[in-house]
């Protein structure tokens, strides 16, 4: 049975977790267009938390007291900010709650994308329909919306198939999955021991307008989803805090 969700107390908002209990899944998709996505392979990760939503422009402004946002609106997503602007929002969030949050690695982001040990094999991440689950150019006038109005995925998380981009921990190297493949099942992998300088590993899918995801189930993997990006570029994040 699913634990209870996790909130930290106020004063800080939307930082509402949701439990992930750890497992073994098939990362990568052998059936893909991007060799990036190639080779499929099996790995585990241990339990956390994952941030419910993306995190939003009231929590970023409670922790930085600023907002970087184009799209304004307290509880739509915080974008236009680099990974070491989230870099610095964990390293400030952390000494507020006394607690080790940080942003997800990608192998960690794709199993609580999937639903985790509770997934239903949907085609995106809570749904069949992606209008349920997602906002991309379709339904979203080509701008971000409130977090958590739509459908949540198996685990209680909202907008895993699109709303903002959002970054992981792991530098990007298209040879990565190869390397792991080969290991057989890799334990909690953490993406490439050093990357070239700046380029960050951004989660997001192909033919749609900056800020708008969506992230698509296809033979079994998530499609498409990973591209290396400038780390001081734009994007969007959640974030996870490791069960004790």
């Amino acid at each position: 049975m699913q634990e209870k969700n996790s909130t930290i107390p106020p004063p800080l908002p939307d930082l509402d977790l949701c439990p992930v209990q750890g497992g073994e899944f098939i990362m990568g998709d052998d059936n893909g267009e991007f060799d990036s996505e190639k080779p499929a392979h099996r790995v585990r990760v241990s339990g956390f938390y994952m941030g419910k939503f993306s995190v939003s422009q009231r929590l970023w402004e409670a922790v930085t007291e600023n907002n970087p946002a184009k799209f304004k609106g307290e509880q739509r997503p915080v974008e236009t900010v680099s990974w070491e602007d989230a870099q610095d929002f964990f390293s400030q969030l952390n000494k507020l709650t006394g607690k080790d949050f940080r942003l997800p690695t990608e192998a960690e982001w794709e199993y609580a994308a999937r639903g985790g040990q509770y997934s239903q094999g949907y085609k995106y991440a809570g749904s069949d329909r992606l209008k349920q689950v997602s906002w991309y150019s379709e339904n979203s006038n080509d701008q971000t919306q409130e977090i958590g109005q739509l459908l949540a995925n198996e685990l209680g998380l909202h907008d895993m198939s699109g709303n903002v981009y959002e970054w992981c921990q792991d530098w990007f190297d298209d040879k990565y999955y190869a390397e792991c493949h080969k290991r057989g099942v890799v334990e909690n992998p953490k993406g490439p021991a050093t990357g070239t300088p700046g380029r960050r590993l951004l989660l997001r899918p192909v033919g749609l307008p900056l800020c708008l995801s969506v992230s698509q189930f296809s033979g079994g993997a998530l499609w498409p989803h990973r591209f290396p990006l400038a780390s001081a570029l734009p994007g969007s994040w959640r974030l996870i805090l490791l069960f004790p």
